[in-house]
């Protein structure tokens, strides 16, 4: 099992529940995390866009495009990721691109309070999302691992970004 994306984790499921004797359990969980998923872009992919900036780290400057997993959470949230163009899944793009691109919002999955980073960003009062401390932090085990958790990590990222967007 070596889930690519989003949608396999209710795939997984279905064989989980197979592999243990479970296969009606496995097929409800699936269908229940398929239809969450579903309903999340349904709701969120066609609202106003909001420019995204998802900070893996800020040493090196690094963020996610393609299909990391948690470009696919900003791509089902309706958010612009401002490096969705990028040829590989964790680019790490110079500080003048970022600069230029000028994020409205800045994502990043942390556990602990990273100070490190919000030091980094406070010196970029240039951008909007500094200027208007327009900061999510994830819970990084529902965004990196793929199990059901990554569809609350989902939600919790839509959730967030609806109050940085433009009414349409």
């Amino acid at each position: 099992m070596d889930p690519l994306l989003i949608d396999d984790i209710a795939t997984e499921l279905l064989q989980i529940g197979q592999w243990l004797g479970q296969a009606e359990q496995g097929a409800l969980v699936a269908t229940q995390i398929q239809q969450r998923l579903t309903l999340l872009r349904a709701s969120y992919q066609q609202q106003a866009p909001v420019k995204v900036f998802y900070a893996m780290s800020t040493d090196p400057l690094s963020t996610v495009a393609n299909q990391a997993w948690p470009a696919q959470l900003l791509q089902a949230c309706g958010a612009d990721n401002i490096f969705a163009d990028a040829k590989n899944d964790y680019p790490q793009p110079q500080l003048e691109q970022l600069l230029l691109r000028q994020p409205e919002v800045i994502v990043r999955a942390s556990k602990e309070g990273s100070t490190k980073q919000e030091q980094f960003w406070q010196r970029y009062p240039s951008l909007p999302a500094v200027r208007k401390q327009a900061f999510i932090t994830l819970e990084p085990d529902w965004v990196y691992r793929a199990t059901p958790r990554m569809i609350d990590a989902t939600q919790q990222l839509c959730e967030a970004l609806q109050q940085y967007r433009e009414p349409m």
